[in-house]
């Protein structure tokens, strides 16, 4: 028996309760009606990371009709992924900006329909012998299936995982002052070059948004002045004073990401993380300081 299934549309699930949706079209292309009883799903990616392991298959099934599929026609389905943050975090890893890559694995349990006459001469509808088969697609096994990259950051946005687990600082605790909307739409920029694996580009815009937020708060010629004038949004103080000292050492650091040196400089994944949870910390702590 051939259960061949084509995957649709993919959808992305919110935090409390966050995860991907495969619908799914499955073609029976046996000479038999079957019903599905049960589906074992194991999802791992191109890296080998098993994202899911059990019974993660829902069949479609309308109340007014048999919860089966007739030979040569197709029934409707999805397969459900839950994501938690460490899984999430461990496929950006694995990821590194590039599409998302991973192969389907099943052992699906069916059951013919038998037809029964009765010695009234009605037919009557069973359950034969159950047996055991998989999904396919195209005969091949397991199914292989890629997110392009494009998409898959569309549908970690829609799973609101850019500005919460990944930075662990949601934008929203700055994004109201009007000092800042330069700076957050460059953080923005930053978040969705980290995306696509633009490392340098991802310093760049942190350097950028610092520059950026010092001149409109500043509003002056002189850059050293107008750095003095962000940090002293702390108050003044000592505690100014290492804030500049802080904030003058992450951009110094991002500053990696503007020029090509020599001997060159490799910038990471890790490199590009440190600075974006960096220059976000920094500018959480201004946010919330408006004097």
């Amino acid at each position: 028996m051939n259960l061949e299934l084509q995957i649709g549309e993919i959808e992305a699930r919110a935090p409390h309760y966050r995860s991907l949706s495969l619908e799914c079209t499955i073609y029976n292309r046996g000479g038999k009606e079957i019903a599905l009883l049960e589906a074992w799903i194991t999802v791992k990616t191109s890296g080998d990371s098993t994202l899911v392991d059990g019974f993660h298959y829902q069949q479609y099934n309308a109340p007014a009709y048999r919860a089966t599929i007739k030979a040569g026609e197709k029934g409707n389905g999805r397969i459900l992924i839950p994501l938690t943050p460490d899984i999430l975090y461990s496929l950006e890893q694995e990821r590194s900006g590039k599409d998302l890559q991973f192969m389907i694995y099943s052992r699906v349990l069916i059951a013919p329909i038998e037809s029964v006459e009765l010695n009234t001469g009605e037919p009557v509808y069973i359950l034969g012998a159950p047996q055991e088969t998989r999904f396919s697609a195209g005969g091949s096994f397991p199914i292989a299936h890629k997110i392009p990259q494009s998409e898959w950051i569309k549908l970690l946005s829609s799973m609101k995982w850019l500005a919460i687990e990944l930075f662990e600082l949601p934008m929203e605790t700055f994004s109201s002052d009007p000092d800042l909307q330069r700076a957050i739409e460059l953080l923005r920029e930053a978040q969705s070059r980290f995306f696509r694996g633009d490392w340098p580009g991802t310093l760049q815009n942190c350097r950028q948004a610092f520059e950026a937020a010092a001149g409109d708060v500043g509003q002056s010629d002189s850059k050293k002045d107008n750095f003095q004038k962000l940090s002293n949004r702390l108050g003044g103080g000592r505690k100014s004073e290492k804030l500049n000292s802080l904030i003058s050492s992450v951009s110094g650091f991002t500053h990696l990401g503007r020029h090509e040196d020599f001997p060159k400089i490799d910038i990471t994944r890790e490199d590009a993380l440190m600075a974006l949870r960096c220059t976000l910390s920094i500018f959480s702590l201004l946010g919330g300081r408006i004097v």
